[in-house]
């Protein structure tokens, strides 16, 4: 990371946005704005998800768990009592990016126990002062009632917070997009699908063989994508051959405001505050329209959205390439899609509740029931087991040997802990000797 009196803009992008990705979705989401130049971060309960993602940089995935703990298990307070618990490592890793970028973009999947709580990520960040938009996927209408439940409460919160942009990504639509596709397949083009147009707006003028008739700026893309509420995005492009023609046009944008192909459906277009149109065409294309087209286009727009700021641009291809339009429209209310997950959530919800509630019957163990095998073990003869933690402490892999230690901070026996907490306090990883500094400090050793 480079420190805030060295900043380098990316002249290939619009805007630098720094992306931070929460739990398993998240970090793929993250991952994939990576291989498109993004300064990305990966933040996870599970070490395992952590290590799937490869293409980052070990010092860019923080294993944020709570007490040494793997995963959240759909347990919203779980996640979040371990990303509050991690607090001041996460501020520590993300203040440098913070300073040198526009702002940052965070990315989850709504329905898990971490990703879930990206509205205390976001309460978290708050300090670094720097603007903060999210996008979120919601869950399919296959994935179960407690995934349904924790998704609806998250987006609700999210959109209480004084948050910019907040992108909604429907899975059901996605599924739908790839049928036929194979599991190992699935999840990379999806990913590559939601981040390709995203990208493609934030890509400058210049980074495309094209021509500006009407620009659509940096500060055009920042007031567009900051605007605050409920955004979408999307493109579509077509072979034309004739002058635009503004009520073809009109039908492709607005089947791309209701939702389109990625996005929850249902939005109600007309309540939105801010949308960005944007027109690709080759130069025979825009020979052949009448300058006052544009006028009546940016009329319609205004018209259609009653009274939204418009901003538009009019960009010149190389001739043979097809048409396109991409347009953006932000800050508005709730689609039909969140309205119905909120009602599937409050009826499969309230019968999973009815369930966990049950009272279950019980066995009569009579002498089973004195019998506690754990403490006669654990007065027994220890060495195998002291042995097993010393290999583990010497594994090559630094989260195995985080994790050993993290598991001893819960045992109080000094002559067992001491051989075990000074080995890992000569370990070449700071996270280990840190957790081991701390244990020997509670047992009541000051570590030299």
């Amino acid at each position: 990371m480079k420190p805030a009196d060295e900043k380098v803009k990316d002249f290939r992008k619009r805007l630098k946005i720094s992306v931070v990705g929460l739990g398993q979705c998240g970090g793929n989401l993250a991952v994939e704005f990576a291989k498109r130049g993004y300064e990305s971060f990966a933040l996870n309960t599970s070490f395992s998800d952590l290590k799937s993602l490869e293409d980052l940089p070990k010092e860019f995935r923080l294993h944020v768990g709570l007490n040494g703990r793997s995963g959240a298990g759909r347990d919203l307070n779980l996640g979040k009592q371990s990303l509050l618990s991690n607090r001041d490592r996460i501020l520590s890793v993300l203040s440098e990016p913070a300073k040198s970028s526009d702002l940052f973009l965070l990315t989850a999947g709504m329905g898990g126990g971490t990703g879930s709580n990206l509205p205390i990520l976001a309460e978290i960040l708050r300090p670094l002062g720097i603007p903060i938009s999210v996008l979120v996927t919601l869950p399919a209408e296959s994935e179960s009632s407690m995934t349904k439940v924790n998704a609806i409460q998250s987006v609700n919160t999210l959109l209480r917070q004084n948050l910019n942009s907040v992108i909604l990504i429907d899975n059901q639509k996605i599924l739908d997009m790839f049928p036929g596709v194979s599991l190992s397949e699935y999840y990379i083009r999806a990913n590559e699908r939601v981040i390709k147009t995203l990208d493609e707006f934030n890509s400058a003028d210049h980074a495309y063989k094209i021509r500006s008739l009407i620009s659509f700026d940096s500060e055009d893309f920042r007031k567009v994508f900051s605007s605050r509420g409920l955004l979408i995005y999307g493109s579509c492009s077509f072979n034309l051959n004739g002058p635009l023609d503004e009520a073809f046009l009109f039908e492709q944008l607005k089947a791309i405001w209701k939702g389109g192909d990625l996005f929850a459906s249902g939005y109600d277009y007309s309540t939105a505050a801010v949308i960005a149109v944007i027109i690709y065409a080759p130069k025979s294309v825009l020979e052949a329209t009448p300058a006052e087209m544009y006028e009546r286009i940016s009329r319609s727009l205004k018209n259609q959205t009653r009274g939204a700021a418009v901003y538009t641009g009019v960009y010149e291809l190389e001739e043979g390439r097809p048409t396109r339009i991409s347009t953006m429209i932000g800050k508005m209310n709730f689609p039909d899609r969140v309205v119905n997950l909120l009602s599937q959530a409050s009826i499969e919800g309230h019968g999973l509740s009815e369930k966990v509630r049950m009272a279950r019957p019980t066995l009569d163990l009579g002498e089973v029931e004195q019998m506690d095998f754990f403490n006669i073990l654990t007065q027994g003869d220890l060495t195998e087991g002291m042995d097993a933690v010393l290999n583990a402490l010497e594994d090559e892999d630094p989260d195995v040997r985080l994790r050993t230690v993290l598991s001893l901070g819960s045992l109080n026996d000094y002559d067992r802990l001491h051989p075990l907490l000074m080995k890992a306090l000569k370990d070449n990883d700071n996270r280990v000797v840190v957790e081991a500094a701390r244990i020997l400090g509670r047992i009541g050793e000051t570590p030299i």
